[in-house]
């Protein structure tokens, strides 16, 4: 018995109909981001013990965020940022780059890999120049997501619309 080399055709009815009953019976898994696949569940002062880059800080202040996704997503692939404004809402520090914690069982400042569901704790320093004096910062607002699914969240409770930060326009509030 030959094998048929003609491959086989499907007709658009056909193809249209697999792809919803492989939607609607979860046979093909949506792993794209959608508006609330981002979550910032909590925003908090704390002290840590923190690896920077001019060495190990004993009990430096930080902000730790609790961070969610409902999908499985490479922390690589999602945007994590702080603002930090003063008592007159302007901005006096930014960051990217998220503390490393020096704790047992904590190898890196930010998750390799967001699994769905599951919460995680990512800190960022606050340098001791907006400590106190005139930049002496009062709110931090904290980005969280992926190309226009970003969320933000503000700590301490405040109008998030009252602050400028680049993702204003794009972020989704809960």
């Amino acid at each position: 018995m030959k094998a048929n080399p003609t491959p086989t055709k499907w007709s658009p009815r056909l193809a249209f109909i697999l792809v919803v009953l492989s939607h609607t019976w979860g046979w093909a898994a949506d792993d794209r981001p959608g508006p609330g696949t981002f979550k910032i569940e909590r925003i908090q002062r704390e002290e840590r013990d923190l690896r920077t880059t001019e060495g190990i800080r004993k009990d430096a202040r930080c902000i730790e965020a609790t961070l969610s996704a409902d999908l499985d997503i490479a922390g690589k692939e999602v945007e994590f940022r702080a603002y930090f404004y003063s008592r007159d809402k302007e901005m006096v520090y930014f960051t990217n780059v998220p503390a490393e914690v020096i704790e047992r069982g904590r190898d890196s400042a930010f998750p390799e890999i967001f699994e769905k569901g599951d919460d995680y704790e990512v800190y960022f320093e606050i340098p001791e120049s907006i400590l106190s004096g005139d930049r002496e910062w009062r709110r931090v607002i904290v980005v969280f997501g992926q190309g226009e699914y970003l969320t933000a969240r503000i700590y301490p409770s405040d109008d998030l619309q009252e602050y400028e930060f680049p993702e204003k326009d794009k972020v989704i509030v809960p």
